[in-house]
């Protein structure tokens, strides 16, 4: 996901990227969660293997966008206190 420097958009463009952020993170929980339920199935049946694990690979993605969603929200926050 491409930075953004939250101080020069407008009130609007702010509003947008929240939303797209906000999207971002719900497809990337589903993804996680699927990957969770056949990690899951896979090791029931057929037994421990080292694909268990792919699914931590989307969780420093998801803090990162994340955090930015958080600064989103404190700029928009920043910007109705004015």
């Amino acid at each position: 996901m491409k930075s953004v420097n939250l101080s020069e958009l407008s009130e609007q463009e702010l509003l947008k990227e929240a939303k797209k952020q906000k999207n971002y993170i719900v497809v990337l929980w589903v993804i996680i969660g699927f990957m969770v339920i056949a990690s899951v199935y896979n090791t029931y049946y057929q037994g421990f293997k080292f694909s268990m694990f792919a699914p931590l690979c989307f969780v420093p993605i998801l803090m990162s966008i994340r955090e930015q969603q958080k600064a989103t929200q404190n700029e928009i926050q920043s910007r109705k206190a004015q």
